[in-house]
């Protein structure tokens, strides 16, 4: 795979990345696992604050999807941010 590197403010940087986590919940579709593995890749990049926002959005949202019945075709995908959200919890001080 072929490298493109760019300057970008860190703001700007986290900014991207949230949108990518928020654009993926409740997708069912590719953008779902490659979010989560930009996520893990650039986490120790990320400050405190920056992974507890993270944090924060992957629960809130797996939490009100467990306070609902989770269709058999979504029970996969809520399986994988449960899984990021334990992983995130896992290493946030990583």
């Amino acid at each position: 795979m072929s490298q493109l590197l760019i300057a970008i403010e860190r703001h700007e940087y986290f900014a991207l990345l949230v949108g990518t986590v928020r654009y993926a919940l409740g997708r069912r579709s590719y953008a779902v696992g490659e979010t989560i593995e930009i996520v893990k890749k650039y986490w120790s990049s990320l400050h405190y604050g920056q992974r507890d926002i993270l944090i924060k959005d992957v629960s809130d949202w797996v939490f009100e999807k467990y306070q609902h019945w989770v269709p058999e075709e979504d029970q996969a995908v809520t399986r994988e941010w449960v899984e990021l959200q334990n992983w995130m919890l896992a290493n946030r001080s990583l």
